[in-house]
């Protein structure tokens, strides 16, 4: 019998939003993006940061990457091992964060946990993590590097898209997931960084067979979104869903 795989959507909102920053959690150990809030968020839902050993990281604004500092403390703490994937020059960035979180009239060294590591990815390259493969996938977020994960774990695949437009990215996240968790900032398409409803709406007809899972939400976009496409799921920050 094949095994489940559980999807807990940690926060839902864009940046303005009153919904926590846009995270997601893979069978409570493989969190995908830690923003802003995101540390503190997590703890509100009750999820035990212990458990938490893979943290995959889309892009490098503060909205998906400013917590990774409290979620590296609290595995020095809990004396779990955390692997941290990052895009280019995601190490460096994280050096520079943790410095003016834990010492900035010094150095890290004294501080930087020895049970934490940190992984550049690149996008095509397929790595293996506690029984999950993720296949890191070009997306396109202005002039930013920006990937989206696929995930497959016990024969199933989810989808992640991160921030983007509309691209040959996301068409290929929707197209190989059974499950896409998809940026909905905007109400109408036509934003240079962020997809809207109508690319939305149309990804669900051209994939009938796929659940999209709208998040990343501008507080305008969750009072206008189309609640009854039918595979369309607008979830609240904490909602759990079986795979």
């Amino acid at each position: 019998m094949m095994s489940k795989v559980k999807l807990q959507i940690i926060g839902s909102g864009a940046i303005f939003a009153t919904d926590a920053s846009a995270s997601a959690l893979i069978d409570d150990n493989i969190l995908v993006d830690c923003g802003a809030g995101t540390f503190k968020q997590l703890l509100r839902l009750g999820c035990d940061v212990a458990k938490i050993d893979t943290i995959l990281i889309t892009h490098l604004h503060a909205d998906h990457f400013m917590d990774v500092p409290f979620m590296m403390l609290a595995a020095k703490k809990n004396g779990q091992k955390l692997t941290i994937f990052l895009p280019e020059g995601g190490a460096k960035a994280t050096h520079e964060i943790a410095k003016y979180i834990w010492s900035p009239e010094g150095t890290t060294e004294s501080w930087w946990p020895q049970n934490v590591e940190l992984v550049e990815y690149q996008d095509g390259v397929n790595f293996t993590i506690n029984g999950a493969t993720v296949e890191p996938v070009k997306v396109v977020h202005g002039e930013l590097r920006a990937s989206g994960f696929i995930v497959e774990k016990a024969g199933k695949k989810i989808g992640f898209s991160g921030d983007s437009i509309m691209c040959d990215g996301i068409k290929k996240i929707v197209e190989a997931s059974d499950w896409a968790v998809l940026d909905t900032s905007c109400p109408k398409s036509g934003s240079a960084i962020h997809m809207g409803l109508d690319d939305i709406y149309g990804l669900c007809h051209a994939y009938p067979d796929k659940k999209i899972v709208a998040t990343h939400l501008f507080e305008e976009t969750r009072k206008t979104i189309q609640q009854d496409v039918a595979n369309l799921i607008v979830p609240n920050d904490g909602d759990v869903f079986e795979l």
